[in-house]
């Protein structure tokens, strides 16, 4: 995502941060520019635009003399902005994530990381206290670097962005034998002895006077039974991804055919937004062994689409009885039934693979519908003028249909036959009424056209 950078310190106004941006620039496209709020401290950030897309949310963002440059995204900041404004009067002129980290900095300093849900690499100014916080989210999705050199603290997600702000600079041997002997540099150091990694959890206090103090974050609570099976797990993995998407329309997955991969998708698929699943296939190399996770990707894909459409309903139907022998009136032997239903399908959608524009596919699956005319609960019956029909009906349908993919959106007709599982009469109280006692079963079948857009 974003790309932050940064120095504090008695010159920081004389560094010029414009190299290390144009390396971020692939980090955040949207938006890109270099801030100096006073003479000790130099901001500059290059900005994928993920919540609150309008330039008021650009970075680097200040408000009140405090200052920000954030990378990532905080998943509960709806939540909180209600509970800042509600709870501490504080208004906002953005709706971005950005703003409520500010705001949650700004009142609790370092122990304000406890209350955030999300991934996060940020550098924040104090300006009252004159101090600056780093920090990272608890598993370190964020890159964040940093260094102390000359009484100036430096930052930035790579060391090659850092390496374009301090010229001067050793290599650290013993980091690179690490790196040699294990694949890896030991705990926080790099391949340069001025240059440290910022530890995952943990929020580092830097004064003025370049005094660093480090804060860890508090450990996950978690109240898992260890269960497979444990309905928690459940909400978690629900909860997760959708906190994940909520910004976002168009998410893409990566489907490996693994059990990870797989669940998510599945959750995924769940929700409004539009999902598509990527999955990779080896040619003639030394990798071809994993391609039967390949081809379990395919078949979940395929399957993947599980569709929820409810939809509103209203018909009018006419029943007219013939044996006009039994009834004393003509108006009798005519029954007018209107009805509203409220239809709710669950459907699995198998397409076939894309031409060009084109993807036919099948679907099929069950539904349930509730009539809002339904009056199967009343007392009154034919006698009455009165054909009562069950309120709740549950259905199977199977259908065809075409998705073509036009520039801005993908159209959907398909053909769909609805046909019920269940007796949907009401019989009338006497069992030899001569509008019911002849009829065994009254069931819907029926033929749908649907057009999506999507």
């Amino acid at each position: 995502m974003c790309g932050i950078v940064g120095v504090y310190g008695p010159k920081a106004s004389t560094f010029d941060l414009r190299k290390s941006i144009e390396l971020l620039l692939k980090r955040g496209p949207d938006s890109h520019s270099i801030a100096y709020p006073n003479s000790s401290l130099a901001l500059g950030a290059a900005r994928l635009a993920m919540t609150d897309p309008l330039p008021r949310s650009n970075q680097p963002f200040g408000k009140n003399e405090d200052w920000i440059v954030f990378n990532g995204e905080i998943y509960n900041h709806t939540e909180l902005r209600g509970w800042l404004q509600d709870r501490f009067g504080i208004s906002f002129s953005t709706q971005s994530d950005t703003e409520v980290l500010l705001e949650i900095l700004r009142i609790f300093g370092a122990d304000g990381i406890k209350y955030l849900n999300g991934m996060f690499a940020f550098a924040y100014f104090d300006h009252s206290k004159q101090k600056v916080l780093i920090g990272r989210d608890r598993l370190g999705k964020k890159p964040l670097f940093f260094a102390l050199k000359d009484s100036h603290l430096y930052w930035a997600p790579t060391i090659e962005a850092l390496r374009k702000i301090i010229t001067t600079i050793e290599v650290n041997t013993n980091s690179i034998f690490s790196y040699l002997a294990f694949g890896y540099t030991i705990d926080t150091s790099t391949i340069y002895k001025e240059i440290y990694a910022v530890k995952p959890g943990y929020c580092y206090e830097v004064q003025a006077d370049g005094f660093l103090q480090s804060r860890r974050s508090p450990e996950f609570e978690s109240n898992f039974t260890g269960k497979h099976d444990d309905p928690l797990l459940y909400q978690q993995i629900i909860s997760s991804v959708s906190d994940r998407i909520e910004n976002h329309h168009n998410v893409a997955i990566s489907l490996s055919g693994g059990l990870d991969s797989s669940i998510v998708a599945q959750v995924s698929s769940k929700t409004d937004k539009n999902i598509v699943a990527y999955s990779l296939k080896w040619g003639d190399s030394d990798k071809t062994r994993y391609n039967d996770d390949f081809r379990k990707a395919e078949l979940i894909a395929k399957n993947l689409n599980l569709r929820f459409e409810p939809g509103l309903y209203t018909n009018k139907s006419e029943i007219v009885f013939y044996n006009r022998e039994k009834f004393t009136k003509n108006s009798d032997t005519l029954r007018s039934i209107k009805s509203t239903y409220i239809h709710f399908p669950l459907l699995i959608k198998y397409s076939a693979k894309r031409y060009n524009n084109i993807k036919p596919y099948l679907l099929g699956g069950l539904s349930t519908s509730f009539n809002l005319s339904g009056n199967q609960n009343s007392p009154e019956d034919n006698n009455n003028g009165v054909f009562r029909l069950k309120t709740n009906t549950f259905y199977y349908e199977l259908g065809f249909g075409i998705d073509f993919y036009l520039q801005y959106f993908k159209f959907s007709p398909s053909i769909r036959g609805v046909f019920s599982l269940k007796n949907e009469i009401v019989p009338d109280l006497d069992p030899n009424s001569p509008w019911t006692g002849n009829i065994d079963k009254m069931s819907t079948r029926a033929i749908f056209i649907n057009f999506s857009f999507h």
